[in-house]
């Protein structure tokens, strides 16, 4: 099953509004302390990436940073932040940290890193030669206790049976037992011909997350739900959940990922022996699944973390930009809320407010693209359903944004937009009438779903200027400059 490549890019932003007249005036919205926190406060809008043919993003939180990776196609590259929700403005400063053409290895998929015993690991799925059927996992270890430093390439995971394998993650069991758990055939044969994708765990050396201890490896989970079958039968892309009272989850996606019907379940770890199937025990209901009403289609393949201040357990997904839109996808942040021990969530609008992590605080600047100076066409449309407030649109036209820097340097933005072209685009952007930017805008479902856009430009110190250029399908939200 190919996945799609991902261009790195994850944002996640803040709105509100910004009354204004005449001349456009920015307005410096620093959130409150604790303290002050309210709903109305502290939000932001989904989607926070929305790079072409973006799957399987990845967030892990430690020592007070957020560590974020995702498929590349042919590299993998970590992204370092303070927050959360601010990944996307240290995007600039990822590191490479592995190229796998150097070790003759193509198709790269869905990185997992993870930090034990003083060092990082990554475990990643690749093929060589573009030979799907020639899936394999493998395995990076950092060099120093520094994610951002050098890495090395261990090898491949030599799981048993040495069978098609992809989207492995680690287990740590509470007594100290390392687990390997990946999606996989039962052989080639039943691979290519059936597509159906099972979940094995084997047990890892103890210490050593870079080495198998196990001769045998495990079927926890296959396809056997209505939900889990449909397109294709696949079981893939597990990831662990803990709940606050040390219930253990392994949450899965089901289905197939090209497709609408793509979805989350979970099994449920009810047994001493994780290497007993019956030690698992696996939900009839789907976890989340596609919502036409929310236009929320094919959410899948997730990863969960903590809040900044731990009290909270968060999901970040990838989801369809639009409908049958395939491998077309956006990466999505939701707070997972605990229900009589179980995990549950309520996937919301692209358009609906949702709160800020828990300990997150973010400085930005904002502008309402309706009190811009228009030109050449742009005009003012008023589209409450898709954002609460008017947008700006025209198949030709120019919005300008005046604005102040208080000192020379590069900062970074965040356009919200609409893209209602059934592909993705780009959007012309100007800094200060010379430096010209190609900004990418991916599609959105329709006109009222919000997207975003994401650049970055070098101001002078003082007075600056940003014109956004309209073209067929686009329409202008809201402009963010990140502090």
């Amino acid at each position: 099953m190919k996945k799609g490549t991902i261009l790195l890019s994850v944002l996640v932003f803040l709105l509100t509004g910004c009354a204004t007249s005449g001349k456009t005036e920015e307005m410096d919205m620093k959130q409150p302390t604790d303290s002050e926190r309210s709903t109305e406060d502290l939000f932001f809008y989904n989607p926070v990436d929305t790079t072409e043919m973006l799957g399987d993003p990845y967030i892990v939180r430690h020592d007070g940073y957020y560590y974020y990776t995702c498929s590349d196609g042919s590299t993998l590259t970590i992204t370092k932040s303070e927050k959360m929700t601010a990944i996307q403005s240290e995007k600039e400063k990822a590191k490479t940290v592995f190229t796998g053409l150097e070790y003759g290895l193509t198709e790269i998929w869905a990185p997992e890193i993870f930090f034990y015993d003083d060092f990082w690991y990554c475990y990643f799925a690749a093929d060589t030669d573009n030979n799907n059927t020639l899936h394999r996992m493998h395995v990076l270890k950092s060099l120093t206790e520094d994610a951002m430093g050098d890495w090395e390439y261990v090898g491949k995971l030599e799981l048993p049976e040495d069978q098609w394998a992809i989207d492995g993650t680690l287990f740590e069991h509470p007594d100290g037992r390392l687990y390997h758990i990946w999606s996989g055939w039962l052989n080639e044969t039943e691979g290519t011909g059936q597509w159906k994708q099972y979940l094995y765990i084997t047990q890892l050396e103890d210490g050593n997350p870079a080495k198998v201890k196990s001769t045998e490896r495990v079927s926890i989970s296959e396809p056997k739900y209505l939900w889990e079958l449909g397109d294709l039968p696949q079981n893939e892309g597990p990831s662990m959940l803990t709940s606050p009272n040390g219930t253990i989850y392994l949450v899965y996606s089901a289905n197939f990922s090209g497709k609408n019907n793509y979805a989350l379940g979970y099994l449920k770890l009810i047994g001493e022996d994780p290497m007993d199937p019956a030690s698992w025990e696996k939900s009839p209901e789907p976890f989340v699944e596609s919502n036409p009403e929310k236009q929320i289609y094919s959410p899948g393949h997730c990863a969960f973390t903590k809040s900044p201040d731990g009290t909270e357990d968060w999901m970040i997904y990838h989801a369809c930009k639009a409908y049958s839109s395939g491998w077309d996808r956006s990466a999505r942040l939701q707070r997972i809320d605990w229900i009589d021990d179980k995990p549950t969530v309520e996937l919301m609008p692209l358009s609906e407010k949702l709160q800020l992590p828990s300990g997150e605080d973010i400085s930005y600047k904002v502008w309402e693209m309706e009190e811009a100076t228009l030109s050449a066409g742009a005009v003012v449309a008023d589209r409450k359903s898709a954002s609460k407030a008017k947008l700006v649109e025209g198949e030709s036209g120019i919005a300008a944004i005046d604005l102040t820097a208080e000192q020379a340097g590069r900062y970074r933005f965040i356009l919200r937009h609409t893209n209602t072209l059934e592909r993705n685009t780009s959007i012309l952007v100007t800094v200060n009438g010379k430096d010209k930017l190609y900004v990418f805008a991916g599609r959105t479902a329709d006109g009222d779903t919000i997207g975003s856009a994401a650049f970055s430009a070098e101001l002078s110190e003082g007075e600056n200027s940003i014109a956004i250029e309209l073209s067929e399908g686009i329409a202008l939200d809201t402009l963010l400059m990140v502090q």
